[in-house]
């Protein structure tokens, strides 16, 4: 009985400190999700020798029902900054 009041006792803190470790570790992912986003536009960028383009938005809806979105456009007629407007939907 001992024994398993230990174990229990032990797994309790444990599951406290992987606890407070997740919101890190979910940042660290992401982190370096964008990190390779980035790199792999710019690889795209340098082998197409056509512009590209990363947006941060934000407040935009995701698919995860959150917020927060990132899109990556190639510009392949070099007209992204022109004077038409874009939509994101």
């Amino acid at each position: 009985m001992v024994t398993v009041a230990i174990i229990a006792i032990v797994a309790a803190l444990a599951y406290g400190s992987i606890a407070r470790q997740r919101p890190r570790a979910n940042l660290m992912g992401t982190a370096t999700e964008l990190q390779a986003l980035l790199r792999n536009a710019r690889q795209n960028a340098l082998s197409t020798s056509r512009d590209t383009v990363v947006l941060f938005l934000p407040q935009a809806a995701n698919g995860e029902q959150g917020t927060g979105r990132v899109v990556v456009i190639e510009d392949a007629t070099h007209t992204f900054f022109g004077v038409a407007p874009i939509t994101f939907d």
